[in-house]
C-alpha cells in the first residue's frame, strides 16, 4: 500500500511531476497480468485538491468525501467596510468591518486589537509577513495617542511581552523589527528564524501574550498544534452555544440532532450535555486554586521537543534560556515528563567491518637467558633430600642482555619480527622510520595489495603523538585511535595473549650465548607459525570481547 498525503502537491510546479512519475509506474504494474495478484494499493488524501473526481478516474479509484470539520470554515470577502460571504455574496450584518485604514487587512487587524481578541494572519512570503506585522505595529503607534485603550490593553499583557523579549534577546536574538513589534503585542514567525526563537512566539502567542501574529506556513510544523477561535471574539471562550444546547437538551433532542441544527461539532454538545446530567445547568465551573504561570503545557512542550533534539541539555542552560527557574525545570523533566538523569557509560565502540582485517601488534622484550618456569620445571629427590643442598635453586642475572621485538600478525598472515636493540630510544622518529615505514608499509602494500586493512597499535608515547598520527592518516587510514581501542587490554591483543607466549615456549630451556643467537631463534620461531594457527587465534578476539562485554570491563578469563 501506498499512501500520498497533500494530493493537490500533483498540480504543484516544482514537486508534481515526481508524484504523477511516481502514481504512473504503480499503475503500470498494476496493469501488467503477471502482477494481478500483487496489485499495489493507492491512498491519496487532501483537503483542497480540485477536480477530485478527474483524479479519481486516472487512479481507477473510488473516491470519498467528507464535509466534517472539528472548526468550521468560513470564506469572507471584505469589499469596503463590508464583509460578505465569498460563497453567495450574501451581506453579513454582524461583521461589519470598521474602516480604520486605507488597507482592508490592518483595519481588520486593528479592529480585533481593540476588542482584545487574537489574530493570526497568514501570508505566503517571509518578507510580506515582517512588513505585515511592521506596518501594524506602525498604524497602532500612529493611533496610541488618541486612543487610551490601546494602551490599556497592552499593559494587561506587559508581564508576559517583557517576559517573552527577555527570552528572544537570551537566545540571541537581533531582530529590530521583531523586538520592536514585539512591544505592540505584534509577532511575525516564518523559518527565518531560529528554533528557539519560533518557540518563544509560539509560546507568547498560545499565553495570549501576543495578540497579532502573522506567519507564514512555518507555523504548520510548530511544537503544538494552535487552537484558534475567530479573530472576531472578543477572547478564547468557552462555548456559546450552551444556552442553545441547554434548551435543545431539555425539548429532548439527541446530541446529534442538536449538533446538526447548530452547525457546530457533536464532540462540544456532548461535553454540554454530560455537565447538564451532572451539575443540572450548563453554567461553566469556576476553576479552583491558583492556575501555573510558569509550568504550563506550552512550556512542558518547548522542553521536551528541545531534550528530543539533545538529550544531553544542561537544565541549567535551558531554565537560562527560558527564563524560568532550574527548579522549574528540574520538576518538568523529573514529574511531568517522567525523565531521569543518567551519567555517561564507560567504554570504548569497538567497530570493525571484519576481525580478520585488522593488523594486531606488539612489541617485548627477549633476553638470552630463559625465564625460569617453577611450575613445569621439576627435579626428583627423594623426601630427605626436599630441604637438602641437592635441591637446585632457580635463579637468573640480574639485567641479562635482551633485545625488544615489534611484530603484526592477522588473520591471513604475519609481519616480519622487528628487532630494536637495547641502546636504541624508541621514539616518535625511531618508531616511524623503523617500525612503520622500513618494514609494516611494504609488507602491507604487498599482502593486502591495495584491499582494506586496520592497524591496531598500543598507545605508548610514541605512537600517540602528533607527528606519528600524521604518518598513520597518511600510510594507514582507519587505524584504531584512542577511542576505538581500550588501553591497557592485553586480553584482547591476539599478540598478549597468545602469539608471545608460543614463541616464548618455542626457545624455552634454551640458554643464548649472543644477541644474535637470540634473534636467530626467534626468526626460525616466527618461520614455524602456521596460517592456521593464525586464523583460530584472531577469530578467538570476538568471544574475548563478548566476554569482556559481559564482565563490563573486568576480568573475564573465567567466562572464556
Amino acid at each position: 500500500m501506498v499512501v500520498i498525503d497533500e494530493l493537490h502537491m500533483v498540480y504543484d510546479s516544482s514537486r508534481g511531476a515526481h508524484i504523477e512519475h511516481m502514481l504512473a509506474k504503480i499503475l503500470l504494474w498494476n496493469s501488467t497480468p503477471e502482477n494481478q495478484e500483487n496489485k499495489v494499493r493507492i491512498v491519496g488524501m487532501s483537503a483542497t485538491i480540485p477536480e477530485l473526481h478527474r483524479i479519481g478516474e486516472w487512479l481507477n479509484a473510488r473516491v470519498f468525501e467528507a464535509k466534517f470539520r472539528p472548526i468550521s470554515l468560513n470564506n469572507h470577502i471584505i469589499i469596503g467596510s463590508d464583509m460578505k460571504k465569498l460563497k453567495n455574496y450574501c451581506e453579513i450584518s454582524d461583521f461589519t468591518v470598521q474602516q480604520f485604514s486605507d488597507d482592508p487587512l490592518i483595519s481588520l487587524a486593528e479592529e480585533s486589537f481593540r476588542q482584545g481578541a487574537q489574530t493570526l494572519v497568514m501570508i505566503s512570503s517571509k518578507m510580506e509577513a515582517e512588513k505585515t506585522a511592521i506596518n501594524i505595529a506602525m498604524r497602532l503607534n500612529t493611533i496610541r495617542k488618541s486612543d487610551g485603550s490601546i494602551m490599556s490593553i497592552l499593559k494587561e499583557r506587559a508581564d508576559g511581552l517583557l517576559f517573552t523579549k527577555n527570552g528572544l534577546e537570551r537566545n540571541g536574538c537581533k531582530d529590530r523589527h521583531l523586538i520592536g513589534s514585539l512591544a505592540w503585542g505584534i509577532a511575525f514567525h516564518h523559518a527565518g528564524l531560529t528554533v528557539e526563537e519560533r518557540e518563544c512566539i509560539e509560546m507568547a502567542f498560545r499565553e495570549k501574550s501576543v495578540i497579532i501574529l502573522v506567519a507564514t506556513s512555518t507555523l504548520a510544523s510548530a511544537s503544538q498544534s494552535f487552537v484558534l477561535t475567530s479573530p472576531y471574539r472578543r477572547a478564547m471562550k468557552s462555548s456559546p452555544h450552551r444556552p442553545s444546547i441547554e434548551l435543545l437538551f431539555k425539548r429532548g433532542l439527541g446530541s446529534a440532532e442538536i449538533a446538526r441544527r447548530l452547525q457546530i461539532s457533536s464532540s462540544t454538545v456532548r461535553n454540554v450535555v454530560a455537565a447538564i446530567k451532572k451539575r443540572g445547568d450548563a453554567s461553566e465551573v469556576k476553576k479552583s486554586g491558583r492556575p501555573r504561570s510558569v509550568n504550563t503545557r506550552n512550556t512542558r512542550a518547548i522542553i521536551k521537543k528541545r531534550i528530543i533534539r539533545n538529550d544531553g541539555l544542561s537544565l541549567n542552560r535551558m531554565a537560562s534560556q527560558l527564563g524560568i527557574a532550574r527548579s522549574t525545570v528540574q520538576s518538568i523533566v523529573k514529574n511531568d515528563l517522567k525523565l531521569k538523569s543518567y551519567k555517561l557509560r564507560r567504554g570504548h565502540t569497538f567497530k570493525v567491518r571484519r576481525v580478520s582485517d585488522v593488523i594486531w601488534t606488539d612489541e617485548k622484550i627477549f633476553t638470552i637467558e630463559p625465564l625460569p618456569n617453577r611450575q613445569n620445571q621439576r627435579q626428583l629427590l627423594s623426601k630427605d633430600d626436599s630441604m637438602s643442598p641437592k635441591r637446585r635453586l632457580a635463579h637468573n642475572r640480574l639485567f641479562p642482555k635482551s633485545v625488544m621485538v615489534w611484530a603484526g600478525i592477522t588473520a591471513t598472515g604475519k609481519t616480519p619480527l622487528v628487532f630494536i636493540e637495547r641502546n636504541v630510544k624508541i621514539n616518535s622518529e625511531v618508531y616511524q622510520k623503523i617500525v612503520l615505514m622500513d618494514n609494516l608499509l611494504p609488507w602491507v602494500t604487498q599482502h593486502f595489495a591495495g584491499g582494506p586493512f586496520i592497524l591496531q597499535q598500543d598507545w605508548a608515547p610514541s605512537h600517540g603523538s602528533r607527528s606519528t598520527l600524521a604518518v598513520l592518516e597518511a600510510h594507514f587510514p582507519g587505524f584504531l585511535d584512542k577511542n576505538l581501542w581500550p588501553a591497557s587490554s592485553p586480553d584482547l591483543n591476539p599478540m598478549d595473549f597468545s602469539v608471545w607466549g608460543m614463541l616464548e615456549g618455542k626457545i624455552a630451556g634454551k640458554v643464548f650465548a649472543t644477541v644474535d643467537d637470540l634473534k636467530a631463534a626467534l626468526e626460525v620461531a616466527w618461520a614455524s607459525i602456521d596460517d592456521g594457527y593464525l586464523r583460530r587465534t584472531v577469530n578467538s578476539v570476538k568471544k574475548r570481547l563478548r566476554a569482556c562485554v559481559k564482565a563490563r570491563g573486568s576480568n573475564f578469563e573465567i567466562l572464556l
